[in-house]
């Protein structure tokens, strides 16, 4: 629903009385084209605002509001985070724990996944590592294998 303020100002018929609508957007909305509209809603008093916050007293008000709306569009350090956590080749939101199986970069898990040696029989899980698989393009994963010995057992490993 559309926020603004309502005008009333007189016509040149004295029994009949015609509505403006000055919205935020600087819409002015009539029944008929007045040529005189702007000169009588300057000097007309406004008849109510219904919500004070969406009300504006001047131009700095005005500019005000602009600035706020453009602050929303704004890149956050939240929304930075949720895309790096997302795999840049299917879009899916590793972090809300979502992966493609048919995807080289998820690699058919999230952001955790069990030891890629054993398919997690040591108990361990691996984490991503964010950097390599976006840059690569393919899974790729942090972690050691207990079972495995230690001299085979990389920390980082390629999910193929």
């Amino acid at each position: 629903m559309a926020t603004g303020v309502l005008v009333s100002y007189p016509s040149p018929v004295l029994h009949e009385s015609r509505s403006a609508v000055f919205k935020k957007d600087l819409c002015i909305r009539h029944s008929k084209s007045d040529p005189v509209l702007v000169t009588l809603s300057q000097n007309s008093p406004l008849a109510r605002c219904s919500e004070q916050d969406s009300c504006w007293d001047s131009i700095e008000d005005l500019a005000q509001q602009h600035l706020l709306a453009q602050g929303a569009d704004a890149v956050t350090l939240e929304g930075l985070k949720n895309h790096y956590n997302s795999c840049f080749t299917c879009g899916v939101s590793w972090y809300e724990d979502h992966a493609s199986l048919d995807c080289a970069e998820c690699g058919g898990y999230a952001l955790r996944r069990p030891c890629l040696h054993c398919n997690g029989s040591c108990d361990e899980v691996w984490s991503r590592d964010l950097d390599a698989s976006h840059k690569q393009r393919r899974a790729q994963w942090l972690g050691e294998c207990k079972k495995a010995p230690q001299d085979a057992a990389p920390k980082s490993q390629q999910d193929s």
